[in-house]
C-alpha cells in the first residue's frame, strides 16, 4: 500500500499517516497525475485499517500553488482532457469529504486555488500564520471552480467570501482564523508541534 507515488510523500507514526503534496519545485502546483494519485491514496487510506488520523500538507515552502498552469494552458485545446482534469477536481474533494477518518490540513505555506479549496474542505485546518490563502481563478476569467464557490461561502459567509472570490484578493492565516476560514493560525515555528499535538488527540479516541 502507498506504493509508486510520484506526486505524493507518504509517511506514517503509529496509526497518524502523513500525505505530502511533492512537487516544491514548482510550490507544489498540481497536474494530471497528482490528481490521479490525490484520489488514489484517499481512497487507499479509507481501507487502511492502521490509520486513523490524516495529515495534509505540503513538502517545501508552500502547501500548493493550484493548478499547474503551463500544464492548464496546454490543455486547453484539448476539450476531452479539459473537461477530465474539472471532473478530477470534483472527485478529489469527494474523496476527503467521504474519507471517515478525520483529516487535518497542515498548511505550512501558500495555499491558492485548487490548494486553498483541498486544504479547506479538510476537517481540521492548522495554518503557519503568514501562509496565504487565495482563490485567484477570477485572475484567469475563470469562476471560483474546484469547489472555491462552496466552501468559501459555507466557512465565511456569502457577504465575506464574494469579497474574496470576486477579486481574489489574498488573505494570511492570522487573517482567516480570526474570520473563521480556518480552525488555527500558528507561527512556523509552531506549526509541527500544534499539528501533532491534535493529531495525538484524536488518534487517542476511539476510531469508530
Amino acid at each position: 500500500m502507498y506504493d509508486n507515488y510520484e506526486t505524493l510523500k507518504i509517511t506514517r507514526d503509529r496509526n497518524i499517516l502523513t500525505v505530502a503534496f511533492n512537487r516544491p519545485e514548482l510550490k507544489n502546483a498540481t497536474n494530471p497525475l497528482m490528481h490521479q494519485e490525490i484520489i488514489r491514496v484517499f481512497r487507499e487510506i479509507g481501507q487502511d485499517a492502521e490509520t486513523d488520523v490524516v495529515i495534509l500538507t505540503g513538502e517545501g515552502s508552500a502547501f500548493s500553488a493550484g493548478g499547474d498552469l503551463a500544464a492548464m494552458q496546454k490543455n486547453l485545446p484539448n476539450h476531452v482532457r479539459w473537461n477530465e482534469s474539472m471532473m478530477e477536481a470534483r472527485d478529489i474533494l469527494y474523496a476527503v469529504v467521504d474519507l471517515d477518518k478525520p483529516v487535518i490540513a497542515k498548511v505550512n505555506g501558500h495555499a491558492v486555488g485548487m490548494g486553498a479549496t483541498v486544504a479547506l474542505f479538510c476537517d481540521i485546518i492548522v495554518a503557519n500564520e503568514k501562509a496565504k490563502f487565495a482563490d485567484t481563478h477570477v485572475n484567469v476569467g475563470l469562476v471560483a471552480g474546484d469547489g472555491g464557490s462552496v466552501i468559501w461561502p459555507a466557512l465565511i459567509g456569502f457577504a465575506r467570501a464574494k469579497k474574496y472570490l470576486f477579486t481574489g484578493k489574498p488573505i494570511t492565516g492570522k487573517e482567516a482564523a480570526d474570520i473563521g476560514l480556518v480552525t488555527e493560525a500558528v507561527p512556523l515555528e509552531e506549526l509541527d508541534s500544534t499539528v501533532n499535538d491534535i493529531a495525538d488527540t484524536l488518534a487517542a479516541l476511539p476510531p469508530v
